[in-house]
C-alpha cells in the first residue's frame, strides 16, 4: 500500500510581535548638537563602539537606536507603555550577533530574536518572536563573475561553482548575489557570523522567471549542509531573498532574512541561548511558522526610534539646528597622563563632528590604548 502524502501544516498565524522595520538615512544630515542628544540615549560603552567604528557613524548610531525601539517595544507590548531604553539591555555573541539581555519575557515573546543590517542609505531590522532571525542588506557587486570567483572562492563550494557557471554568462552575478545575501543572513541568524565556513551550506541557485532565485515550498531559497561527508538539506531553515528596488535587476541591495529554528543557535559564551524560555519547538510548529510571509517592511523615521516621552524634545531640537551654539566638550571617563587625549575632530568625509579615530591627529593613539576611553556629554 503506497504511503499516504506528507500533511502539511497550515501557515502560522501572523503575529504582532514578528517586527519588519526599515530607517532611511538618504536625507538625514544630523549637526553636532543632534548627534550627541541621540547619543546620550545609548549606554557609554555603545557609545564607544559607534566612535570606535569609524565608518559609517550614521547609520551605525541609527541601527542601534532601532535596536532598543524594537526590544523596548516588543518586551512591553501595547496596551502597556514601551521599557525605558536605560531598562533595555542588549549583548552580542562572539559572532557579533545582538540580543536582547532583558530578563522580561511576556508569553508573546518566548525567544525573541532580531538582526539587523545596513547600508550607507538605510538600516534595516528583523525581529522574530519563536524563530532564529538573520538579516543582510547586500549591496551590488561591481565586480565581473571572473573577478567574483577570485576574491570569494571559499565562500561557495565547488559544486555551487559549477552551477553557477553552468547558467548564461549575463545570470551568473546575480545568481551569486542570492548565494551570497542567502548565506550571510543564515549565518547571522544563527549568531556565529563569518566564523562559519560559508562553503559548507549550498544555496540552490537557478532561474525563475526572469529572477536568479529558486522558491521550494513557502517561496524561500532552499538551504542544504554537508554533515558526515554527505549533503543533508535543512528544512526547518528558510531564506527570502529579495531585491530592494524597481530598478533593473543588480541596480538596488538585495535583501536576505533567514529564519529557522533555536535549536541551531551558536552561542559559545552561553548568554544568548539562556534568554530562550522555548528552546524545544515541535518541528510542525516551526514548519508552519515559515509557511508565515514575512510582514513588509514598516519605514521609521529618526524622532521614532527616540522614547516617546522624549520625542518633543527632540523635535524641538531638530527644529533649532541652524541656530548658533557652543560645539559640546566631551571627556573621558577614565585616563591617565600617560595616555593620548583624543581630539573632538570630524573624520575626513564626515559631514558632523564626533571623536574620530581615524582622523590623523589621532593617529597616535594606540589600539589597545583606545578601550579605555568612554565618552561622555558634559
Amino acid at each position: 500500500m503506497a504511503e499516504p502524502p506528507p500533511t502539511l501544516e497550515p501557515p502560522w498565524p501572523p503575529s504582532p510581535s514578528q517586527l519588519c522595520w526599515s530607517v532611511d538615512l538618504t536625507g538625514w544630515r544630523p549637526g553636532t548638537r543632534e548627534w550627541y542628544w541621540l547619543l546620550r540615549l545609548l549606554p557609554p560603552h555603545e557609545q564607544l563602539a559607534i566612535h570606535a567604528a569609524g565608518a559609517e557613524p550614521r547609520a551605525g548610531l541609527a541601527s542601534r537606536l532601532l535596536q532598543r525601539r524594537a526590544v523596548a517595544r516588543l518586551l512591553s507590548p501595547p496596551p502597556a507603555p514601551p521599557l525605558p531604553y536605560d531598562a533595555v539591555a542588549i549583548g552580542r555573541t562572539r559572532g557579533n550577533k545582538p540580543f536582547a539581555l532583558t530578563p522580561r519575557r511576556p508569553a508573546s515573546c518566548a525567544n525573541l530574536t532580531f538582526n539587523v543590517s545596513h547600508t550607507p542609505a538605510a538600516v534595516l531590522l528583523a525581529a522574530d518572536p519563536v524563530l532564529l532571525v538573520g538579516l543582510h542588506l547586500s549591496p551590488p557587486f561591481r565586480q565581473t563573475f571572473a573577478q567574483l570567483r577570485e576574491a570569494y572562492d571559499g565562500t561557495l563550494s565547488p559544486r555551487e561553482w559549477e552551477r553557477l557557471e553552468a547558467l548564461p554568462a549575463a545570470a551568473r552575478v546575480a545568481a551569486f548575489r542570492v548565494a551570497w545575501a542567502a548565506k550571510t543572513a543564515y549565518v547571522k541568524a544563527r549568531g556565529d557570523g563569518m566564523a562559519f565556513p560559508l562553503a559548507e551550506v549550498e544555496v540552490v541557485v537557478g532561474r525563475r522567471g526572469g529572477k536568479a532565485a529558486v522558491a521550494p515550498a513557502g517561496g524561500g531559497v532552499s538551504l542544504a549542509r554537508w554533515e558526515g561527508g554527505e549533503m543533508k538539506a535543512l528544512p526547518l531553515w528558510r531564506v527570502d531573498v529579495m531585491e530592494t528596488g524597481e530598478a533593473e535587476e543588480g541596480e538596488w541591495p538585495l535583501l536576505a532574512v533567514a529564519r529557522g529554528p533555536v535549536s541551531d543557535a551558536v552561542d559559545s559564551v552561553g548568554d544568548f541561548v539562556k534568554t530562550f524560555t522555548r528552546p524545544r519547538i515541535p518541528h510542525g510548529e516551526i514548519r508552519a511558522r515559515l509557511l508565515t510571509e514575512l510582514p513588509p517592511f514598516e519605514e521609521l523615521s529618526i524622532a521614532d526610534l527616540v522614547p516617546p516621552h522624549m520625542r518633543e524634545e527632540y523635535l524641538q531640537i531638530t527644529a533649532i539646528l541652524d541656530r548658533p551654539f557652543n560645539p559640546p566638550v566631551t571627556r573621558p571617563l577614565r585616563n591617565s597622563s600617560r595616555r593620548p587625549e583624543p581630539q573632538l575632530l570630524a573624520g575626513e568625509g564626515t559631514e558632523f563632528d564626533i571623536p574620530s579615530w581615524i582622523h590623523p591627529k589621532n593617529a597616535g593613539v594606540e589600539e589597545e590604548e583606545r578601550r579605555y576611553f568612554c565618552w561622555q556629554i558634559m
